[in-house]
């Protein structure tokens, strides 16, 4: 046991109480001990997490007062991994137990994790106002890491089914909850990812852009950095800003890796560096990566984040003789749960038959109007552009030229470069004239309520809270436009009425709270995003660890911020980038 305590560097006085306490004699304080250093764990990114809490709930007596809470830490962990089965059956014990030991918060977590695993199956709609009864909970007794982690789960599983609207406002009311307790540096990031995923989904790359870079200002720890960043360089992927996506990709493989990061942080940071390998030409690269990942059981244990590995291999297949058969297998086992799942199988299948030459404009016309539904107008401008290629093989040249005219409206409006490219190459090939607007296939227009005006988005609900946790900077003012950053503005229809901005948080003498460091008194924003409260939010502290490390050394720097020496943080890695309580 000390040699492992050793290598984890925990500090010496949880080796000596691991050391010291009998599990037959003390069962209920050997399985606290074991809890927090699963958690601990979790959070340095050390392997043996899971083992460690499994083995805590199995040793602590069933009347301990704590075993709710020994419970809702392995239900989380089970979850992140994920193992949904498992996760599901302890969440429903701790559910009892909470409610035996008469543990509000405990109840409250619980019953988040429980409707939060459901949900994630596809039974979404159901398991809302469960996370609204467990809300409640959570304000009824003032806790505000219990707050913060429903709103986290609401916001996750409303993302997953492409509910992005919905995303986005659960997101941003966690962020004020983690404003107001004095948490926005510890839990501001899950929250800031939460809404900025929203964001590029629905092509809104601007406003992402301004939540990531002040995201970063903050000093997130290494973990949830390293998720902002493969999230920021993905807009710069696609804006063609290659060296700003490579810098955020180098640090992230710094930082995620197989047997200590799960799945949620590396699919998306594989299909991304895949994505950035094509934009390089170094296709080879791609097909390496999607085949060492597929050959990983972690890897395909949730369709989620596999679909979009599957479509980006389907993309390359043709450069692999063995990946075809591969990806055929697995995606005829693969669950389709809600409309972002489906969008992404019918790519898969209109991608693989145009790898084998067979490619239908039919099938690209489903494609197009799934993800237009979902107000995702990059992912319709791909479709777009391969309903055009197969449009133009079939001798069909206005139906090519009309889907390839809204393709390029979409790309125009995102300042998609890459995208642009492949379709002004198409259309000189092609000889289609472009200069006439689309008679078909419009984009979705903008989701007005998605993100408040420019002028005033961060001001409102994240930049100009009072000082939070004790962190390098303080950030007062919107943000300053820099030139790496490619803006283009959406154009918007909203009425005077829809696009005036909210007015501005105040702050009362009344209401104030102590940060989470329990000694300075800061200011409780009081704004839009409020209203849900009244009254403090000093609570119990989180059964969790809120773990936030130090800014990692600096060694070059991310538009202008320091970024951090690449791989120089595998020995201080935060907990997943979305499944921090």
């Amino acid at each position: 046991m000390s040699s492992r305590i050793s290598t984890c560097g925990f500090p010496t006085l949880i080796a000596t109480a691991l050391a010291d306490v009998d599990p037959v004699d003390d069962p209920g304080r050997a399985a606290q001990l074991l809890r927090h250093r699963g958690e601990l764990c979790q959070a340095l990114g050390q392997s043996g997490a899971v083992d460690d809490l499994r083995r805590a709930a199995r040793i602590m007596p069933p009347q301990h007062l704590d075993r709710p809470n020994v419970l809702n830490t392995l239900t989380h962990r089970l979850l992140t991994i994920p193992c949904d089965e498992e996760g599901i059956a302890v969440a429903t014990e701790a559910i009892r137990a909470a409610h035996a030991a008469g543990d509000i918060r405990a109840a409250a977590v619980a019953s988040t994790n429980l409707a939060y695993a459901r949900a994630r199956t596809g039974d979404l709609d159901r398991q809302l106002p469960h996370l609204a009864q467990a809300r409640a909970k959570a304000q009824s007794i003032h806790d505000p890491a219990a707050l913060m982690h429903t709103f986290r789960c609401e916001a996750d599983v409303l993302q997953g089914a492409g509910r992005y609207e919905q995303a986005a406002e659960s997101a941003r009311r966690g962020l004020a909850a983690a404003s107001r307790a004095g948490l926005l540096r510890t839990f501001g990031p899950t929250h800031a990812a939460n809404v900025a995923e929203a964001l590029i989904a629905t092509g809104h790359w601007d406003e992402a852009t301004e939540i990531l870079d002040h995201s970063l200002e903050l000093a997130p720890a290494s973990g949830f950095r390293a998720y902002l960043l493969v999230l920021r360089g993905s807009i710069a992927l696609a804006r063609g800003d290659l060296p700003l996506a490579e810098s955020a990709a180098d640090f992230a493989h710094g930082v995620f890796s197989w047997g200590t990061s799960d799945a949620q942080d590396l699919l998306p940071l594989i299909c991304f560096a895949s994505d950035l390998a094509l934009a390089k030409g170094n296709e080879a690269q791609a097909v390496a990566n999607v085949e060492q990942t597929l050959a990983r059981n972690e890897a395909i244990s949730t369709p989620r984040y596999l679909w979009p590995l599957l479509v980006l291999g389907a993309r390359v297949a043709h450069a692999s003789p063995m990946l075809p058969a591969a990806l055929r297998e697995l995606a005829a086992e693969l669950p389709v749960i809600g409309p972002v799942q489906q969008a992404q199988q019918l790519t898969f299948t209109a991608e693989t038959a145009r790898v084998r030459g067979s490619s239908q404009l039919s099938a690209w016309d489903r494609c197009a109007p799934a993800w237009g539904e979902l107000h995702q107008p990059y992912q319709q401008g791909l479709a777009l552009l391969r309903a055009a290629e197969a449009a133009a093989e079939a001798g069909d040249r206005q139906a090519a030229a009309d889907r390839l005219r809204t393709a390029r409206h979409n790309a125009d409006l995102l300042g998609a470069r890459g995208l642009l490219t492949d379709i002004e190459q198409l259309a000189r090939l092609a000889r289609l004239p472009l200069n006439s607007p689309p008679h078909e296939h419009r984009s979705p227009g903008r989701h007005h309520r998605l993100t408040p005006p420019v002028s005033t988005r961060c001001s409102t609900w994240l930049l100009t809270a009072a000082p939070t946790e004790r962190s390098h900077r303080s950030y007062t003012s919107p943000p300053r436009r820099r030139a790496s950053m490619s803006p283009i503005s959406s154009p918007s229809s909203a009425s005077p009425a829809e696009s005036r901005p909210p007015p501005p948080p105040t702050v009362s003498d009344s209401s104030r709270q102590k940060d989470d460091h329990g000694s300075a008194e800061l200011p409780v924003q009081r704004g839009a995003a409020d209203t849900e409260f009244s009254g403090d939010l000093l609570g119990g502290a989180p059964s969790l660890i809120g773990w936030a490390a130090p800014a990692p050394a600096v060694a070059f720097s991310f538009a202008g911020r320091p970024v951090g020496r690449p791989g120089a943080c595998s020995a201080a890695r935060a907990p997943s980038a979305r499944s921090s309580m």
